[in-house]
């Protein structure tokens, strides 16, 4: 015989629980006089149901709360960077140099891959929604990398950069139809590498610091996304908790380029 374990349960609120993490023992469920509360062995405490009601698992296998933290994580994190992005608009408004407004874009382009997450946090893990995600990583590279050509008073290579945008989108279609295996996280995040060291050769040729630093942030920020894939902890996989820590590099990028300016 299974050992009985008396449960104090509120009638009122029933909280049916099952799966892996549920105790594979018999439970003999009593009435309580007190509402909306319940005795727990385990935690020696009083358990409101009212307060589990918010935590059951929905049918798609995730909890409402943990899906409604990771909806505002991605909307502070898309405030924050549609801000960045408002910021160089102005002050392209105002200088009218045309790296302004590439980086404007970029800034823009990146925000735009928070959307989804923000919207819709169950469908991160997506194939269509991480595709999409990456294309948009991949263009904001792109666009960060002629700036940084224009900024270093260099020919900017439009042509190739758009056929560079072209084909990272059709990669990411591969990826999401399971034609490609290899991600488009990968060569994208080599593209802010390509940032860092246009950033690093201006550097030298100014004797700059804020260059400088701007290289190691880009190069810092490939790197880290590079390592997130390899580590399966991309925030498709892990959360948007994980896009925090993937984000931390733009803190320090957008700082830099108000330096650099």
């Amino acid at each position: 015989m299974l050992p009985e374990n008396p449960v104090i349960h509120n009638h009122k609120y029933f909280v049916l629980c099952t799966g892996a993490t549920f105790l594979r023992r018999r439970t003999i469920v009593l009435s309580c006089q007190d509402r909306d509360c319940a005795y727990t062995p385990e935690n020696e405490g009083f358990l409101c149901f009212r307060h589990l009601r918010n935590i059951v698992r929905s049918a798609g296998g995730e909890s409402n709360v943990f899906l409604m933290h990771q909806s505002f994580i991605s909307l502070a994190l898309l405030t924050a960077t549609t801000l960045v992005a408002g910021f160089f608009a102005y002050i392209h408004r105002i200088k009218r140099q045309t790296y302004l407004l590439l980086w404007t874009a970029a800034w823009a382009v990146f925000a735009l891959h928070y959307v989804g997450p923000t919207l819709a946090p169950s469908a991160s893990a997506n194939p269509l929604q991480s595709a999409l995600n990456h294309w948009l990583f991949a263009l904001s590279g792109v666009l960060f990398f002629l700036g940084a050509q224009l900024y270093s008073q260099r020919k900017a290579w439009k042509i190739p950069g758009l056929a560079v945008g072209v084909l990272f989108g059709l990669w990411a279609a591969a990826n999401a139809a399971n034609v490609f295996s290899i991600s488009a996280i990968i060569p994208g995040s080599l593209l802010y590498i390509a940032v860092a060291v246009v950033f690093w050769q201006e550097s030298r040729r100014q004797e700059t610091l804020a260059d400088r630093l701007l290289g190691v942030s880009f190069a810092c920020w490939g790197v880290l996304w590079i390592a997130l894939h390899v580590l399966n902890a991309t925030p498709e996989l892990q959360g948007a908790g994980i896009a925090v820590v993937a984000a931390a590099p733009c803190a320090f990028v957008s700082m830099l380029m108000v330096m650099a300016l």
